[in-house]
């Protein structure tokens, strides 16, 4: 039987029974199959962080089998940019997008506070077929406290039940139009929506140094592309980087 999408009152972390399910094969879980939880226990983020489950907020796991795995690396960039654009779209209320963004490479953000975040992680299997879990948390209802940096919320309770099925759907979707089509539409979404345009000065820490320079726009594998000031290119794949304002 196919599991297409499966709401729990509480669980661990969605990501992992979504790994749990997917690696059953494509037969049982099917491209666009979704677990969600109203709270988690154990919800991680990127580089190891907790991520605090608040009940009311969007808990999301969706199983994506694509084709062509040396997309893969655009699927974060994918999902946030779907995420906004529905947002946006006026189905579940009417939002300012101006005051929607995303900071690379998976946050996104509400007046340039966290409002979500992403976890990827892909699966390789000889048995079941390798596929990519793309996980979700979303600030629907409340934003957590206690936490490394500001958040935000939507402040609409009945938002995270409104969402999850559209939101498999969009993303799943654009899994498979990213086969088709390769990654161009995601870099053409993402430079609307990105909180750190072409010339925006940021800066990242490389072994404990401070470094700092200046976005170029995304490289073929949805890396960030850096002008430092020797005047060379680098590459970030998964830098926490922050904005450089003046004077500071």
């Amino acid at each position: 039987m196919s599991v297409l999408g499966e709401l729990l009152e509480s669980c661990a972390s969605t990501n992992e029974l979504a790994k749990e399910k997917g690696s059953l094969g494509p037969r049982h879980t099917p491209h666009g199959s979704w677990i969600s939880a109203r709270v988690q226990s154990a919800g991680r983020g990127r580089l190891g962080r907790t991520w605090k489950s608040t009940r009311g907020n969007l808990f999301l796991s969706i199983v994506l089998r694509p084709s062509k795995s040396q997309y893969w690396t655009w699927i974060p960039l994918l999902g946030a940019v779907e995420v906004l654009e529905l947002l946006n779209s006026g189905k579940f209320g009417f939002w300012d997008s101006q005051r929607f963004s995303i900071k690379w490479p998976n946050d996104l953000w509400l007046d340039r506070k966290k409002l979500g975040g992403i976890l990827c992680e892909s699966v390789n299997s000889s048995q079941s077929g390798s596929f990519v879990v793309f996980g979700l948390g979303l600030n629907t209802a409340e934003a957590p406290v206690g936490l490394d940096q500001p958040t935000a919320s939507l402040e609409d309770a009945s938002l995270a039940d409104r969402m999850r099925q559209p939101l498999a759907d969009a993303i799943s979707a654009a899994v498979l139009r990213l086969d088709r089509e390769g990654p161009e539409f995601i870099r053409k979404a993402f430079e609307h929506w990105t909180a750190f345009p072409a010339g925006s000065l940021v800066s990242w820490k490389a072994n404990g140094e401070k470094l700092q320079g200046m976005v170029q726009g995304l490289g073929s594998s949805g890396e960030l592309e850096i002008l430092i000031e020797s005047g060379r290119k680098k590459s970030l794949y998964a830098e926490e980087i922050s904005e450089v304002r003046s004077g500071s």
